[in-house]
């Protein structure tokens, strides 16, 4: 960090409310442009962001005293979560994301032994970032029926087999055989493939693979 200046985190406090806006407001916009979505009214963000700054600890990082990145974390009965982590883009890459995820476990850990995360299946840059940092799958799927009927571009993504659907974004990071296997899957099980052969194919294909 110092071939850019000094870094330095702090615990967010009122007087701090306009930075995380402008920063919480391009996570926001940034994940839904990602998704698809069109952009929320500023003014919804701002009223979210003074309600999170009354109740949860937001640690945002500055380099050479300009706000640039932050993380926030909530405490459900106990159980504590990482809600966002954001860095502006001219500044990734920089050890900025890392630093604030250790301010975050550090703050938690006086209080738990873990700490808990929600990430997006589409996300890959999201996912890959969380899995370097040591963390795992645990046992939740978000599942959602939508009410309107509404038929929504989706890939097949199989958990045991089970051929879940999530939701195609706009800007998708999967790489050429990702996307691949993602095809491939999709055509087995929309042209009647089964969980039990699904996993016959895989187990067989696994042990062949490993006999040799």
């Amino acid at each position: 960090m110092s071939r850019r200046g000094i870094f330095t985190i702090k615990l967010a406090w009122e007087n701090d409310l306009d930075s995380f806006v402008e920063m919480y407001t391009s996570f926001y916009n940034e994940l839904r442009k990602k998704q698809g979505l069109t952009p929320m009214e500023s003014s919804s963000y701002r009223k979210e962001a003074i309600a999170i700054l009354s109740k949860d600890k937001v640690f945002i990082g500055f380099l050479n005293n300009k706000a640039v990145a932050f993380i926030r974390v909530t405490d459900r009965n106990g159980v504590f979560w990482i809600e966002e982590l954001f860095v502006e883009k001219q500044y990734r890459g920089m050890g900025i994301g890392k630093s604030l995820v250790d301010a975050a476990e550090a703050y938690v850990k006086q209080h738990s032994n873990s700490t808990y995360i929600m990430v997006l299946p589409q996300d890959r840059e999201a996912i890959n970032f969380w899995l370097k940092m040591g963390y795992n799958i645990l046992n939740t799927i978000e599942l959602v029926k939508f009410l309107d009927k509404k038929e929504r571009e989706h890939h097949i993504l199989p958990v045991l087999g089970i051929p879940y659907r999530i939701h195609k974004w706009v800007d998708e990071q999967y790489s050429s055989l990702e996307r691949e296997y993602l095809e491939v899957v999709g055509k087995f099980f929309e042209s009647g493939g089964t969980q039990e052969e699904f996993l016959r194919i895989v187990v067989r294909a696994l042990k062949s693979k490993i006999e040799t």
